[in-house]
């Protein structure tokens, strides 16, 4: 059974779901096929609780290189599509996809985000309709730009498509939305707060970008996930977290060496 039901369907038919991923990060390389959870990568696990929870089309944006190859292979089995672009310009990967599956909306996810919290995105979904950005924000910050690691955010994708008629600026190219958060007087930006369950828990950190954060991610994830990984506890992972000072130590080292 799908959480959101038939209703979700009816109510939301014009949302497409594209996942960023690839494999030649310069920090953790590889680390989009490393065995996760259970002997499934961060992307399988991401993309099965997205086909079980959505009925959205899903696309992975990935990229042309050959390094990427193995990263595709790992998703053959499941319905979704993949599109290969541009390793350098994130920004034409999405605007091709768009183009090929013309939606209302775009739900961006990281693909190197594993603890991305359905019930967060449900609430960017209902609150979308009419904004050209959706997004969580840390007090004037979009999550994007933080090291949580549980959050997506979401694009009007003719607000998308109409940027890309003029000069795309380098830091769309590889960043995507700052053409969107850092213009509000262009365009109608919704900011919502964070939940209340993140309250104190501003050296939260799981997003997985260094060897450190992927081996950190992987025990957590074995502790509080359930169901072969389609969902977990986040309250108990944060209370956990909150609990133990050796991980908040671990979390805040990384975001200090790594921050955005």
């Amino acid at each position: 059974m799908r959480l959101f039901g038939e209703l979700m369907n009816k109510v939301y038919a014009q949302y497409i779901i594209i996942i960023q991923a690839r494999n030649g990060s310069s920090r953790l390389p590889h680390k989009m096929v490393r065995s996760f959870y259970k002997g499934k990568t961060i992307l399988q696990i991401l993309v099965e609780r997205l086909l079980n929870n959505f009925d959205y089309p899903i696309w992975l944006a990935t990229t042309d290189s050959a390094i990427d190859d193995k990263l595709v292979n790992t998703v053959d089995d499941y319905k979704i599509k993949v599109f290969r672009g541009s390793e350098e310009n994130v920004f034409t990967r999405f605007s091709a996809i768009l183009k090929k599956e013309p939606s209302k909306y775009c739900i961006r996810i990281c693909g190197d985000n594993p603890f991305l919290y359905l019930g967060y995105l449900q609430k960017l979904i209902n609150n979308s309709e009419g904004y050209d950005y959706t997004s969580f924000y840390d007090g004037s910050t979009p999550v994007i730009k933080t090291h949580y690691g549980i959050f997506g955010e979401i694009i009007r994708s003719q607000s998308f498509l109409e940027y890309e008629k003029g000069i795309i600026e380098p830091i769309n190219k590889e960043h995507v939305t700052p053409f969107l958060y850092q213009s509000e007087d262009s365009y109608r930006i919704n900011k919502i707060k964070l939940p209340e369950d993140l309250r104190g828990l501003d050296n939260l950190r799981l997003t997985v970008d260094t060897e450190e954060d992927f081996e950190l991610a992987e025990k957590l994830y074995a502790k509080h996930s359930f169901n072969d990984g389609i969902n977990y506890n986040i309250k108990s992972l944060f209370n956990e977290i909150r609990d133990d000072k050796m991980i908040q130590r671990k979390m805040n080292q990384q975001i200090q060496q790594n921050s955005k």
